[in-house]
């Protein structure tokens, strides 16, 4: 298995230091309301969407109310991909109950995963760009490609746990087109390629709160409120600091803005260089 590190090194703090004063220049606040939320993310149009238990909300990128969806005959959302933003999906591991939902919040389409006979357990689940979805089986430990129909199009290779990443402890996994992204409860992110065939797992570092991945790119935010991009491609590290008069909590890139969610509120950032 390629295990990928970070190290630091006192050049690196130095190289953080510069970033960090840069990037803090280079945002402009558009937007910010009190709100009550337990995560945020984004879809490819710029909207944004919290979620608070069983409760999606959505918002334009101006920070709009538009819709809300509300059901909890599953409890509280779990997981959910708004990769495609026509056909959002919310996924609740505990009864491997798949729900879609459309731009307006109405629900399209679900699906029982529990009454597929060709699937185990399935542990974390994502759209793709080909409307077929990846999710990771952990009867055999491995990644899935199912059609819409819930037929079993293909299959990466076999995953076992070791002392870094545990299959057990899965947190969410996102197709970003290049790659895919699955990440554990310990904020190691195994990388695998369009296929499901993994590639390495990189070490993101103690006290991550969120994570986001794009195109080759992984950013994470860790508690010192500082957000990083690593890049798989040319190995490349940056660091972005938030602004230090709020805490953020959650965090998305998306659109040239930086949408962070605090305990109490959500701000919108526009990023320029």
């Amino acid at each position: 298995m390629v295990i990928q590190k970070r190290i630091f090194l006192s050049f690196a703090f130095f190289v953080a230091f510069v970033f960090q004063n840069a990037h803090a220049q280079n945002m402009k606040l558009m937007y910010k309301a009190k709100v009550k939320a337990e995560r945020l993310i984004t879809d490819r149009l710029g909207n944004f969407y919290l979620i608070d238990g069983s409760k999606l909300t959505k918002y334009n990128p101006d920070g709009m109310l538009l819709f809300i969806y509300d059901e909890n005959s599953y409890g509280n959302i779990a997981q959910i991909d708004a990769f495609d933003p026509f056909k959002i999906m919310l996924y609740y591991p505990a009864f491997m109950h798949t729900v879609f939902l459309n731009e307006q919040l109405t629900i399209i389409n679900q699906f029982d995963l529990a009454t597929n006979n060709g699937l185990g357990v399935v542990s974390v689940m994502c759209a793709t760009n080909e409307n077929n979805y990846w999710l990771f089986d952990t009867n055999i430990k491995r990644l899935r490609r199912l059609e819409r129909t819930g037929k079993i199009i293909a299959e990466g290779t076999f995953m076992q746990s070791d002392s870094m990443f545990q299959l057990n402890n899965l947190q969410k996994i996102e197709d970003t087109e290049m790659y895919l992204f699955m990440s554990d409860q310990n904020s190691n992110l195994s990388r695998f390629d369009k296929f499901g065939n993994f590639i390495s797992t990189y070490a993101m570092g103690a006290n991550i709160l969120d994570y986001q991945g794009s195109g080759s790119q992984v950013y994470f935010l860790q508690k010192d409120n500082i957000i990083h991009s690593y890049d798989f491609n040319d190995f490349t590290e940056t660091v972005m600091q938030v602004p230090d008069d709020i805490v953020a909590r959650h965090f998305r890139i998306e659109k040239n803005k930086l949408f962070i969610l605090t305990d109490t509120e959500v701000r919108i950032y526009l990023l320029t260089e």
